[in-house]
């Protein structure tokens, strides 16, 4: 469906059951497709924006405050669906940093109540994460072996 067919038909479907949850689900299709607008051809291409975030990336290697993760393939040609040609498939790892996969035992009272965030799906809330609904303890981060991520810790995606 295009545009101008969506909008010749908006009274009808407006009034479909489900029908904002639905239009919601398109329009978000249509921005992660790149053709929710036309596309800049002034726009910096993908592979730019790339190369500042693995710098940035390595730098917080360097300085110990992220770990190096090894790098995922994408099988571009078999992507669900093709994307602007100034745009590139990607893994999420390569233009942020992916960490999880362990929570220290609520068994273990002197994990927990502490005073550092422990960030979880349920506090993905915004673009940026300021609380969290449970807190851990220095003790839970050091036997546990986590990663601790200092405040402000980021990746830009973006000039600034």
């Amino acid at each position: 469906m295009n545009a101008q067919r969506l909008l010749q038909h908006f009274h009808r479907i407006s009034e479909a059951p489900d029908a904002i949850p639905r239009l919601r689900r398109f329009i978000l299709d249509l921005a992660v497709r790149g053709k929710l607008v036309e596309q800049d051809p002034n726009d910096e291409p993908a592979s730019e924006l790339l190369k500042r975030i693995q710098a940035e990336k390595a730098r917080l290697v360097k300085e110990g405050k992220v770990r190096m993760q090894p790098p995922s393939a994408v099988d571009a040609p078999n992507m669900p669906f093709p994307v602007p040609k100034r745009w590139e498939w990607l893994p999420l790892n390569e233009i942020g940093i992916v960490s999880g996969g362990m929570t220290p035992s609520k068994n273990r009272a002197e994990f927990w109540d502490g005073d550092i965030n422990w960030f979880s799906p349920k506090d993905v809330k915004s673009d940026e994460l300021v609380d969290s609904e449970l807190k851990i303890t220095a003790t839970g981060v050091s036997e546990t072996g986590l990663q601790l991520y200092p405040p402000s810790t980021s990746v830009p995606l973006r000039d600034r």
